[in-house]
């Protein structure tokens, strides 16, 4: 299955996309981009576990 988010470095850090539009993530009004890896890394665990459980709602 192909994941919904991903990250890839730019900005001086990691950015968290998500996949189907190519944007970065925005999450409490803060866009995710120039994070350090482990920032990233958590933040798209927690983002591809909640769209594998199906939940549509819209994490912003």
């Amino acid at each position: 299955m192909l994941e919904r988010y991903d990250i890839k470095p730019e900005h001086g850090g990691w950015t968290v996309i998500d996949v189907w539009t190519g944007e970065p993530v925005v999450l409490a009004c803060s866009v995710q981009v120039a994070l350090d890896l482990a920032d990233a890394e958590v933040v798209l665990a927690v983002l591809n576990d909640h769209a594998r459980r199906g939940n549509r709602t819209v994490l912003q």
